[in-house]
């Protein structure tokens, strides 16, 4: 019984053949609130709409805040995974009459995303490697050999719906509140200092993150070479717990906006594998980018979910933590961002071993 209840929730009706000159009317799946995968996509949003279409997006609880400026997007769809919440989104969804629906996402459907799919009645599904899932019926091929930056995938779309993209604008599309804008403008102007150095530090999960000494190593390089610069250190209070801030400003905000704004005005940004990495390539912001080693050989992060951001430089771990990279290591990779950007005629020469640092 419960087999068969489940082919009815999940079928969809054969779709027409696709023909991207027909395509009007697109909306795109961002409802696993990862911030910086959001941001990655935002040139696919960006394109799409400069290209005439309209572009809506169904998107997470907490990244729904980062599209709510977005001049590219006309309307956002916000709900929570919860399946009554699919079903009725859904439901409203098949009165927009969408022509496609975009997954640009890595993760492997659950059957909430399928029932979504189904129930909306879009014409057309599109996303990458999904041969198995008979619910997309327009199927991108990409070779995870090649390593190619997720960014890729946003051409590829673009490629596959016929918009010329060889001169677009290659820039994530990020937008922030004026009043929070505002607020860090005016926080970073009544710092001591003219420059600022901002600090994020820590990312997803327990291993990207900065330790006590890697941070005191930052210090003493700064105090030793740029003496005349802000030090500014974004965390959420819970991550602060046994850091010492001493030599270094504690960041007032508290939301993730605030941080995206940091970023922007800030001089400089060192930050682990996370979301800010992205925000930071989105304002061509010089960034120290700090990446644990890759866990498999055949899907590299570093190399996908890298800065794509020609002022970065990348310090790789040897190990699989962020915390584990040695400090000369560090202190290498932020003299080449500072050298690359701020040169300092009396820099001292520093030796590192044991990770890999990158331009």
């Amino acid at each position: 019984m419960f087999g068969k209840l489940a082919l009815w929730l999940l079928k969809r009706a054969p779709a027409p053949v696709f023909k991207p000159e027909s395509i009007r009317k697109v909306l795109f799946l961002r409802d696993n609130d990862k911030f910086g995968d959001l941001i990655v996509s935002t040139i696919a949003i960006r394109e799409l709409k400069l290209a005439g279409k309209q572009v809506d997006v169904i998107a997470g609880l907490r990244n729904a805040e980062l599209l709510k400026l977005n001049p590219h997007v006309d309307q956002l769809h916000v709900h929570n995974d919860k399946l009554f919440s699919v079903i009725k989104l859904a439901l409203q969804l098949r009165k927009e009459k969408y022509d496609l629906l975009i997954d640009l996402r890595n993760e492997v459907p659950t059957y909430k995303d399928i029932v979504l799919m189904s129930w909306s009645k879009v014409r057309h599904v599109i996303g990458f490697n999904r041969e198995l899932y008979p619910v997309f019926d327009v199927n991108l091929k990409e070779d995870f050999s090649l390593n190619q930056h997720a960014a890729w995938r946003n051409f590829a779309l673009l490629e596959a719906l016929h918009i010329d993209c060889k001169h677009c604008n290659r820039h994530y599309d990020v937008h922030i509140d004026s009043v929070e804008e505002g607020k860090v403008q005016t926080y970073l102007k009544n710092l001591p200092k003219q420059r600022t150095l901002l600090i994020n530090l820590k990312g997803e999960g327990p291993y990207r993150r900065l330790d006590q000494a890697q941070l005191d190593a930052i210090l003493a390089y700064m105090q030793g070479n740029y003496a005349d610069w802000n030090i500014v250190l974004t965390a959420k209070p819970e991550d602060l717990a046994g850091i010492s801030t001493i030599g270094m400003q504690k960041s007032p905000f508290r939301t993730y906006f605030a941080a995206v704004a940091l970023v922007k005005y800030a001089d400089v940004v060192i930050s682990p594998d996370t979301s800010i990495v992205h925000a930071a390539a989105a304002f061509d912001k010089p960034l120290l980018g700090l990446y644990e080693k890759d866990r498999t050989s055949t899907y590299l992060n570093s190399r996908a979910w890298g800065p794509n951001n020609q002022n970065a430089v990348v310090v790789q771990s040897s190990e699989f933590s962020v915390y584990s990279i040695p400090l000369p290591a560090l202190v290498e990779g932020l003299a080449q961002v500072m050298n690359n950007n701020f040169p300092h005629i009396n820099e001292r020469k520093i030796s590192y071993d044991m990770a890999e640092i990158k331009n």
